[in-house]
């Protein structure tokens, strides 16, 4: 009989083996008791990567693809194979904190109609980022269009415990770096939409197709990933300083992602994508 593990990750591989290793060792250490198995997606043949693999996480599935695909695209590809009762992406400088995935579940266990969840995330001075966000209108995306917007996020970092009392709320959309997806809701909304440029604009795709086919999107607050500092140094093999893994800014959604994201909300019939 086939065991269904609770969660299924992917996770990205795109800082190296030694980041890599800290996140998938968060992950195993904070389990406790929920089963899961991890997908590691890379780009190209990464010997380093699957050297560490073998060596640290047998039972850790690596995913190479040829270069020439986009992460959406790599991402469908792994959430195709997965069995995991709820599937999870997971950004590739994120390190799992305890107590954060057996909360997830719980939400989603004790929710049916929750679709989709995600955790604060914050920095490793505690500060967290400004999850979860709204849909643009119309009028916010032409400030947009016309560069009159620094962001459209409008990102307002604040304190971890001054947003504690927001345990569970729910949300129009949250980021891709880190979101825990039904499987029934992705079997009924379908898979990434790989015909945007920002990540940022699949996931805010990806949560209005959700929220239109009935299910809700849920931010929990008490459940908590680190993001790894921007200007962190990891040891290197010869333990002078390492390599600098440096996070850049959150990809902006551009005019032509924003174009997309109206064009489908408005004209274009429902689709797998």
């Amino acid at each position: 009989m086939e065991i269904i593990p609770d969660l299924s990750f992917c996770v990205t591989a795109d800082r190296g083996p030694e980041l890599l290793r800290l996140v998938l060792q968060s992950i195993y250490d904070t389990a406790d008791h929920v089963s899961f198995e991890i997908f590691v997606v890379g780009r190209g043949a990464e010997a380093d990567l699957a050297a560490m693999l073998v060596r640290l996480f047998p039972d850790v599935h690596l995913f190479e693809s040829d270069g020439n695909e986009g992460l959406p695209d790599r991402q469908n590809d792994i959430l195709r194979l997965t069995r995991g009762r709820y599937v999870v992406l997971w950004a590739g400088d994120l390190l799992c904190r305890p107590g954060c995935l057996s909360r997830l579940l719980g939400l989603l266990d004790d929710n049916p109609e929750v679709g989709l969840a995600a955790p604060a995330i914050v920095a490793s001075d505690n500060v967290r980022e400004a999850w979860p966000l709204s849909f643009p209108g119309p009028g916010r995306a032409l400030l947009r269009v016309l560069g009159l917007r620094d962001s459209l996020f409008d990102r307002c970092p604040m304190v971890v415990a001054e947003a504690a009392a927001a345990t569970m709320r729910a949300v129009d959309w949250l980021p891709a770096d880190c979101l825990v997806l039904r499987r029934e809701a992705l079997e009924e909304a379908g898979y990434l939409d790989e015909g945007y440029a920002a990540m940022a604009a699949v996931a805010m795709d990806y949560c209005r197709r959700l929220k239109e086919a009935g299910w809700h999107v849920h931010f929990l607050a008490v459940a908590g990933v680190e993001r790894v500092a921007r200007l962190d140094w990891l040891p290197g093999p010869n333990d002078e300083g390492g390599d600098k893994v440096g996070r850049e800014r959150p990809a902006e959604i551009s005019p032509g992602d924003l174009a997309r994201f109206f064009w489908k909300k408005w004209f274009r019939p429902r689709s797998v994508y």
